[in-house]
């Protein structure tokens, strides 16, 4: 379970990032600084071994991506 994987408010602020939502909304959301929010995304992704938001996604659905880097 994801509450077990991140610590503090990074369960909450992923879920919103699944959802699509912007830092700036997920900052209003959890009533962070959009830099919180910035700093939590970064550690979600390092967690996840993503090296972005669709990435995270994918891995969380478990969606292998074949996009050319």
């Amino acid at each position: 379970h994801l509450r077990n994987f991140l610590p503090g408010i990074e369960p909450e602020a992923l879920e919103l990032l699944l959802q699509g939502l912007a830092n700036k909304q997920i900052a209003a959301a959890l009533n962070l600084s959009e830099h919180t929010v910035k700093d939590h995304v970064a550690a979600i992704l390092e967690r996840l071994g993503a090296r972005n938001r669709v990435e995270a996604i994918a891995r969380l659905r478990g969606v292998r991506l074949e996009l050319p880097y």
